[in-house]
């Protein structure tokens, strides 16, 4: 893996980063302590709300930073793997596990096959959650 010098730094990002491959002990406070020095955020995951639990399922969880340059910090002191991004994450029983950090790149967010035709808002949906690999 490589650190990254400025090469996404022209490109615009979300404020909701995706993070997987928590290590499974690691809970939303810990989470949180992780990655506050790249900004004020909130950490979730689905069905929090409805959860009793401080840990994320399945590994994974969102950050929403309170603004874009946190994100841009981010992925600034990450490493780079071919296509993507790691960021080494500390839980209490394991250190330095890389976990991978997917940002949205907000250039990715229209697409219009024929860009002679006009957006019809009404025949436009959202697509979220899918990512090439």
């Amino acid at each position: 893996m490589s650190p990254l010098f400025g090469e996404y730094c022209r490109d615009r990002f979300s404020r909701k980063v995706f993070v997987g491959g928590l290590p499974p002990d690691i809970d939303e406070e810990e989470i949180q302590a992780s990655f506050r020095q790249f900004g004020p955020l909130v950490v979730d995951w689905p069905h929090k709300a409805e959860s009793k639990s401080y840990f994320p399922p399945k590994g994974y969880a969102f950050l929403l930073f309170q603004d874009e340059m946190s994100v841009q910090n981010l992925i600034s002191c990450c490493m780079k793997d071919g296509d993507k991004l790691y960021l080494r994450v500390s839980s209490p029983t394991i250190r330095e596990k890389p976990v991978q950090i997917r940002p949205w790149n907000l250039s990715d967010s229209d697409f219009v096959l024929d860009g002679s035709q006009p957006l019809d808002p009404r025949k436009t949906i959202f697509v979220g959650g899918c990512h090439a690999h």
